[in-house]
């Protein structure tokens, strides 16, 4: 299933299948000092991401997802590092699933973030910026979020840690929004 990034924002976006329906939406606003991150699955809140500032950290929140509703838990304990302690420069992040089962995101510098049982290469999802060869943004180049068949992990899950690991993956390549491929979301490049 591909889901496409329009605009190529994972802040301030609408994750669209191929014939062009809105499946999740992501919007970003201050509160309070804060940027707040609320995604939305059918105008219904699956979760929130307070990012952090110089003296918070990040929090994600979700009635949806066990152990995230309520106050919320440290975004750092949702997607944990391995093995390196906490000043790991590892950017590998890791999650257990409500199946039961430990996956991890891990950062290619090429392609972006891929996901993957822990433990194992097989690719369950994985962002991409390619040309479409068919739907409405057929011959268009188009970011999107491809989840294979029979990935196992729930997609609000894919989503919500898709969000927090390209933001920061972007963050950690100097990547700026404003310097988004396609801004206005419409394939055109826009620059």
């Amino acid at each position: 299933m591909d889901l496409f990034l329009v605009p190529n924002n994972p802040l301030q976006t609408s994750l669209l299948s191929p014939n062009g329906s809105v499946l999740y939406k992501i919007t970003t606003s201050k509160v309070h000092g804060r940027s707040v991150s609320r995604l939305t699955r059918a105008e219904r809140v699956v979760a929130e991401i307070q990012w952090r500032n110089w003296d918070t950290t990040t929090t994600v929140r979700s009635p949806q997802l066990p152990g995230l509703g309520g106050i919320g838990t440290c975004a750092s304990e949702f997607l944990y590092r391995h093995g390196r302690g906490v000043l790991s420069s590892s950017s590998t992040r890791y999650f257990i699933a409500q199946d039961g089962r430990e996956y991890r995101w891990k950062i290619d510098r090429h392609s972006g973030c891929i996901l993957t049982p822990s433990g194992s290469s097989e690719q369950l999802g994985y962002y991409t910026c390619a040309p479409t060869a068919a739907g409405l943004f057929a011959g268009e180049r188009k970011a999107r979020i491809r989840i294979q068949p029979g990935c196992g992990v729930d997609y609000d899950l894919v989503v919500l840690t898709f969000i927090i690991m390209e933001t920061k993956r972007r963050e950690r390549m100097g990547d700026a929004m404003a310097r988004d491929e396609d801004p206005q979301g419409d394939g055109a490049g826009d620059s």
